[in-house]
């Protein structure tokens, strides 16, 4: 698995939306497809390459003494199979080398599959939301 930092914006897009609107629809949110592209626009944004083809995508910015994750999207077929983990632990690494405190990240209460694989790396809750939890993992 190779991760590459990118500009193909809208390929990280598509896979969002599909993914995604789902959850927007659900908590009655509008899917904002040029706001999101503003947000990826201006982080980190790295391409999850598995034999040269595209199977997702993850997108972070450095605060002052942590790491926001902002997007982690994977195709449903890679769901599952321990690339999200291999992927955090790779961000795990980044925010390691840069001397950081932590990892912070925020997820939809019923998205159940990103809340189980969040926890089993050992996320925590920190701040309760009516429709989006904040979690976040502490650098030892």
């Amino acid at each position: 698995m190779d991760y590459t930092p990118s500009d193909d914006i809208e390929k990280s897009l598509d896979l969002t939306e599909q993914l995604m609107l789902g959850y927007y629809r659900e908590y009655g949110l509008v899917w904002d497809r040029g706001k999101r592209r503003e947000l990826l626009d201006s982080v980190e944004h790295f391409h999850i390459l598995n034999k040269g083809s595209f199977i997702g995508f993850f997108a972070f910015f450095k605060e002052e003494d942590h790491i926001y994750v902002c997007d982690l999207q994977l195709s449903p077929e890679h769901q599952n199979k321990g690339v999200g983990s291999a992927v955090m632990q790779h961000i795990i690494g980044i925010a390691s080398s840069l001397g950081l405190m932590a990892i912070k990240l925020s997820v939809f209460k019923s998205n159940s599959v990103a809340m189980h694989l969040y926890r089993r790396i050992g996320f925590v809750v920190s701040e309760e939301g009516k429709m989006v939890d904040r979690l976040s993992y502490e650098l030892t």
